[in-house]
């Protein structure tokens, strides 16, 4: 890699800015920082398209940004819409540089179990090792509004016992099996999209009482008891009644530019939690 000081254009010579090109092959990138009384800026990074490993070790040599998930492995609990995501999750993977994903989502399942559909993520989880991973994503909620399985009650710290045919008791249950077999994996909650499918939307009420935001606020309710990072995907992707023929292909499921938004958040999300 190059870098190019760019003559000074202030009056006193105080300003000045260096454009790094690095040396690559099958495209080009380079990035810009400032000189300004005796401090440099942060780099400013401009990638053209190319293989996301590629870029990820390009940005990585550039502004010495180093993922703390180089190297690691995660692990997904959810629905359809994360069963149903690998291009998604694997964009994750490479974009952070993990090492591998396993996808351990099934389609049709609420986080509760005793639903019309049977077991739930809690039972998927239950079954599940997660000795030796960095991370687990848990993404679940949709299909407990859909199913209409009641919220529950949060409880406390230090409860002996869970509800696992409510949506808290069984997300409890979840996270406690996780901590009890690794307890230094870092885990991230998501909330659920927004959705108008089957007459379920975000202004339906189910036959247990609950709009969909009553399970979006049971997560963040989760995340706060056991201090985990929770993205609102339900608030901040971009998922809406405006936009969900746009990213999705029935109200519900990520298309393939709904799956490019949210492998895009979820990668700019775990920067922050891994920092």
């Amino acid at each position: 890699m190059c870098t190019i000081d760019v003559k000074p254009w202030s009056a006193n010579n105080a300003h000045v800015t260096q454009v790094a090109i690095p040396d690559a092959t099958g495209y080009s990138a380079f990035a810009i920082r400032s000189l300004l009384q005796g401090t440099w800026s942060d780099w400013d990074h401009y990638f053209s398209d190319a293989a996301n490993a590629q870029k990820y070790a390009l940005k990585s040599e550039l502004s010495g940004r180093v993922s703390v998930w180089a190297g690691g492995s995660f692990i997904v609990l959810g629905d359809s819409v994360m069963a149903n995501g690998a291009a998604a999750l694997n964009a994750v993977r490479d974009e952070l540089g993990f090492s591998s994903v396993e996808n351990a989502a099934v389609a049709g399942r609420p986080m509760s179990d005793g639903s019309a559909n049977g077991v739930g993520t809690v039972t998927t989880a239950l079954t599940k090792s997660f000795v030796g991973h960095d991370l687990a994503i848990v993404a679940a909620g949709t299909n407990d509004f859909r199913l209409d399985m009641p919220v529950g009650t949060l409880g406390q710290i230090g409860d002996a016992s869970f509800d696992r045919a409510t949506f808290l008791g069984a997300y409890r249950t979840t996270i406690e099996h996780i901590l009890t077999q690794n307890p230094t994996i870092r885990i991230m909650l998501s909330t659920p999209l927004q959705r108008d499918n089957a007459s379920y939307d975000v202004n339906h009420v189910n036959a247990v009482g609950h709009k969909l935001l009553d399970y979006v606020d049971a997560v963040k309710e989760v995340g706060g008891l056991y201090g985990l990072p929770v993205y609102d995907a339900y608030a901040n992707s971009g998922f809406t009644k405006l936009t969900l023929a746009t990213l999705t292909s029935d109200g519900l499921h990520p298309n393939a530019a709904g799956y490019e938004r949210l492998a895009s958040a979820f990668s700019g999300f775990l920067w922050t939690v891994g920092s």
